[in-house]
Parts: structure tokens; C-alpha cells; sequence
């Protein structure tokens, strides 16, 4: 069977169970809000980086697109986005600190799949080899990624409480944002003249502000089993496609760190859904 088209099909099916959650308990506008986003930032993040070191574009032997983006990818944002949050709203944590819970949520993935997804060639990454920055994947895909999260989190947890009418405004809300976040931290980064690997260094500072926002808060949670299974099946979708492709390329014949950081994460991931249960 066609690879690329597996990894379409297995993406729409989880777009569809999560899709048929969100309209059963009314959270539908997380869906097309996150998708739309999607459409937006990428195709404009693909045009503004052409032919740029750190710019990329998809394999083109995907079946779908809208516009320059495969399908797959703008449902893949959506159902990472929503599953993100519903497992947020499930730990005992203060509102102040849930967009930062779910942007740290949402790059755990990232940082899993990413590496796999780039030695498939389902999208590349121009002017980075396999050995430079978080193993051939650029930083700013990490701040950029951990930035978007944020800003639509933020945005949608309170500007739903403030208005309704003011939601359908959050695309665009949110990739305005990002960008007056983003682009001080790019010229900060061209200002030191970081290589491709001390950007690192960056995103590491980010993870650690975004750590330290987290505030603890006593209350008892209550969810559904649809919930928990639709949390359990998107997130560990991901880790499962991660983990086949560290085995199937034998990447530990390449870098046995990429494994160990693998199975950490998948252990990080466990270790939060476990905690999760407990409190339910």
C-alpha cells in the first residue's frame, strides 16, 4: 500500500473520531478553529520561507492538499490541538497555567515524531543534514510550534469566557500573536549569531520559562471514558508511528540518543496519563 496514503487515511480516521467527540460534547469550535489556523500558518509560513535555510516543503506524493499543505497535516494540527487540551482540563492545574500545559503537550509529540517524519521524507527541511540542530529538525520548528500552541491556547481559553463572537477572530488573532512573539527571538538568535545547534539553547530557555508558569491547584476532576480513549488513541498514535519508524530505519544504528529520548518520552507520556487517571 502507497505510504503517503496510509498516513493520510490513519490521519483522517483519528480527525473523524475526534471530530464526532468535539461536536458530542460541544467543542466543536476547537476543531475548525485550530484547522483553520492551520491553513493559515503554514501556507503562509511555506511561502515566507522558501528557498530560506530552516524553510521546508512537503514530500508532493501526498494525495490531498489545500493549497501548498497536505491534508493530513491541518488535521493533525487540529486533533494534537483539541486531544491537547482535553488532557490539560483533566489535571489539576490553575487556568492561568493551562496554556502553557498545553503548548509543553503538544511539543512533547513534536519532538517524538519530528526526527522520524523528516528520514521518511514527509516534508524536508532545507539546508539541515540529520546531525545539526534536534537531529536534522531546526529549533525554531520547536519555538515556532511550542509559540503557535500557546497563542491559540491562550487566546481561545479567554477570549470564549469574554465573548463568543470574538472566537472566530482567534486565527488570525493568534497568528498576529505569534509573530510579535517570534520575530524579537529570530533577531535575538541573529543578533548572537547562534549556530543551528546553540538555537538550541533557546527553545531549552522556553521550556523552562514554560515549566515554571505551571501552578498546582486542589480540585476533583471528573471525565468520560470517550474522553480518556480519544486522549489515549490521538496522543499514542503519534508515539506508536515514532517508535515503528526509530525500528523500521533503524535510526539506532545512526544515533542511539534519538532512542533513549524516544522511549523517554513515550515514559514522560505514560507517566502523565497515569497521574491523570489517579486524580479522576
Amino acid at each position: 500500500m502507497n505510504p503517503f496514503l496510509t498516513v493520510e487515511l490513519g490521519i483522517f480516521l483519528l480527525f473523524i473520531i475526534s471530530l464526532i467527540h468535539s461536536i458530542k460534547y460541544k467543542k466543536f469550535s476547537i476543531i475548525l478553529l485550530s484547522f483553520i489556523y492551520a491553513i493559515i500558518f503554514e501556507n503562509l509560513n511555506i511561502y515566507f520561507s522558501q528557498e530560506q535555510i530552516g524553510g521546508y516543503f512537503y514530500n508532493e506524493s501526498f494525495n490531498f492538499f489545500i493549497f501548498n499543505i497536505p491534508l493530513f497535516i491541518i488535521m493533525s494540527w487540529s486533533i494534537i490541538i483539541y486531544t491537547a487540551i482535553l488532557l490539560t482540563d483533566l489535571l489539576p492545574i490553575k487556568e492561568y497555567s493551562k496554556p502553557f500545559i498545553d503548548s509543553l503537550l503538544i511539543i512533547l509529540i513534536d519532538l517524538a515524531i519530528d526526527v522520524i517524519a523528516i528520514r521518511l521524507y514527509l516534508w524536508t527541511w532545507i539546508n539541515y543534514s540529520f546531525n545539526e540542530a534536534w537531529f536534522g529538525v531546526p529549533s525554531n520548528n520547536f519555538i515556532g510550534w511550542l509559540l503557535v500552541a500557546f497563542t491559540f491556547s491562550l487566546l481561545y481559553r479567554n477570549l470564549s469566557k469574554i465573548k463568543k463572537c470574538l472566537v472566530y477572530l482567534i486565527p488570525i488573532l493568534s497568528y498576529l500573536l505569534f509573530l510579535i512573539i517570534f520575530i524579537p527571538i529570530k533577531e535575538i538568535e541573529t543578533l548572537l549569531n547562534l549556530s543551528k545547534n546553540q538555537q538550541l539553547l533557546i527553545f531549552l530557555l522556553l521550556i523552562i520559562i514554560f515549566i515554571s508558569q505551571i501552578r498546582y491547584k486542589k480540585v476533583k476532576l471528573k471525565t468520560d471514558k470517550f474522553t480518556l480513549y480519544l486522549i489515549d488513541l490521538v496522543r499514542f498514535s503519534y508515539y506508536i508511528f515514532a517508535l515503528l519508524g526509530l525500528i523500521l530505519l533503524k535510526v539506532y544504528l545512526e544515533n542511539i540518543i534519538i532512542v533513549i529520548l524516544g522511549i523517554l518520552f513515550i515514559f514522560l507520556e505514560l507517566s502523565i496519563l497515569k497521574f491523570t487517571n489517579s486524580k479522576i
